[in-house]
């Protein structure tokens, strides 16, 4: 029953790691970043958990596989579609559903 267990959890984090490169550059901020939340267990306020003080913008570009020029861009069109917040110097992030 454990391997069983431990065989699944890998089998979803692979899945979790293959299927991000399927998706475009904003998608996959996105979906990092919630995944990030979600692992975590990030309680949500009014629909949207805190991203991690530690992932600053270098790493979410990292995530995207983009270059920081680009993740600003992509950060205003994320702000614009409120999927993404920003209060006090502190990202959002709506929750996956």
């Amino acid at each position: 029953e454990w391997l069983l267990e431990e065989t699944l959890i890998n089998n979803k984090n692979l899945y979790n790691e293959l299927i991000k490169y399927d998706l475009s550059a904003e998608e996959r901020i996105v979906y990092a970043l919630q995944y990030l939340c979600d692992k975590l267990e990030i309680e949500s306020e009014n629909g949207y958990q805190q991203i991690p003080k530690y992932i600053n913008k270098i790493k979410m570009a990292k995530y995207g596989k983009i270059s920081r020029k680009q993740l600003n861009e992509k950060i205003i069109l994320l702000l614009d579609k409120e999927v993404l917040k920003e209060k006090k110097g502190r990202f959002y992030i709506k929750k996956s559903a």
